[in-house]
């Protein structure tokens, strides 16, 4: 299950999303988590996440399990964001597609047992609504439940939290 809060920001006005229904991200790109909390203690987390600053952009996985020895994968996707109009409720949405990676960390080759790697050239959609961040991983436009993000004018960034 994903737990989604989405913060947008414009120059002159801010709203915080929060959606609590919702379907979780289809197999292979996600596993499992447990958020532990609000304030950054987090003892098991998997993590897609991007952002977008001007014309660049990146994309990644993250997954940090405090019984296993703490960050297992850190990997980064350069990323094109392209401006969509497919996700039909969207008030904004973008096609984010691959580019070259950097495993930052794989301990044991966590980021190759979780799928992560050689996804160069894959695209996936996000976008958002007034009441949620929605998410289009090849199998059409969900809404999520829990990730966070924010937007401005030449800025945007999110994390969706993964699980099973």
């Amino acid at each position: 299950m994903l737990m989604i809060l989405l913060a947008c920001s414009a120059a002159e006005d801010a709203a915080t999303w929060r959606y609590e229904t919702a379907e979780t991200l289809p197999e292979g790109e996600g596993g499992e988590e447990t958020w532990e909390d609000d304030d950054g203690d987090h003892e098991y987390v998997k993590v897609l996440w991007g952002e977008m600053e001007g014309d660049e952009g990146w994309t990644g996985f993250y997954f940090y399990d405090a019984d296993a020895g703490g960050e297992l994968c850190d990997i980064e996707y350069e990323a094109e964001w392209t401006v969509i109009t497919d996700c039909p409720d969207c008030i904004e949405a973008w096609s984010i597609t691959r580019g070259a990676s950097d495993a930052w960390v794989s301990v044991d080759g966590a980021c190759e047992a979780e799928g992560w790697t050689g996804l160069e050239g894959t695209s996936f959609g996000i976008g958002y609504t007034e009441a949620s961040l929605w998410a289009d991983l090849g199998t059409g436009w969900v809404a999520l439940e829990a990730a966070e993000g924010e937007r401005e004018e030449d800025f945007a960034y999110f994390e969706v939290m993964l699980e099973e």
